[in-house]
């Protein structure tokens, strides 16, 4: 038979051997208590599948390695997470929570009740963000549809603008053709001021029609100068 004492030592993987053996012959659930283990070790001992038996205190005393394992398995398991707030959030393993408090009421629920504000919190900050999700989304359709409108809109003063340069074209009156087409030219970047009384005549030393690729400065597009030309 092997030897037993307080002197006697065991390697950690032997410790851990003994603790997983417990473990899954006598108590799958619950805690490890130093009383438990050790005369399950007594057990172990007697029956020869282990060289040596440590004391109870090997056991009992914070100290020990046999304790510091016991607390080491006695651990919840538990996963690090950040949240979108960067914000670091423990999580219990919940199996092994219910295994191993499932005794003691108070303590799991002390320990799920973290779990459960987190999981509230989450929530709600879902939905605040689907909420803010969708406020974009119909302003941003708002702002195209705006944009479109506008498109239209810059479309039909073109086709305003083309019309009003063909009426020009035919007026006869020398003058009153320079002070159009001087108010033409100038429409999108200052539209009133050729009404300003600064405007009231057009200086126009030569007296003769400005080219006709100064005429309108806007940008054209395609279906404005084919229109232009089909004219």
């Amino acid at each position: 038979m092997g030897q037993r004492g307080r002197n006697l030592t065991l390697s950690e993987d032997q410790v851990k051997g003994i603790i997983g053996l417990f473990k899954n012959e006598i108590k799958t659930a619950g805690l490890i208590k130093p009383m438990e283990i050790f005369k399950f070790t007594e057990e172990l001992f007697n029956q020869g599948r282990i060289p040596s038996l440590p004391s109870y205190e090997f056991w009992k005393k914070k100290d020990r390695l046999g304790r510091k394992l016991i607390d080491q398995r006695n651990r919840i398991d538990t996963v690090k997470l950040t949240n979108s707030e960067g914000k670091q959030i423990t999580i219990p393993n919940v199996t092994d929570l219910v295994e191993k408090k499932h005794k003691n009421k108070e303590e799991l629920i002390e320990a799920l009740i973290p779990l459960e504000n987190h999981l509230r919190n989450s929530i709600n900050r879902e939905k605040n963000l689907k909420e803010k999700v969708e406020k974009l989304e119909t302003e941003i359709s708002d702002i195209k549809l705006s944009k479109k409108e506008l498109l239209c809109e810059k479309e039909e003063l073109q086709n305003l603008v083309f019309d009003l340069y063909r009426m020009i074209m035919k007026e006869y009156k020398s003058e009153t053709k320079d002070f159009a087409l001087a108010a033409l030219r100038s429409v999108f970047e200052n539209p009133l001021e050729f009404l300003s009384p600064s405007h009231e005549k057009v200086e126009d030393k030569s007296n003769k029609m400005p080219p006709e690729e100064n005429i309108v400065s806007i940008e054209s597009k395609k279906s404005f100068k084919n229109r232009f030309r089909a004219e």
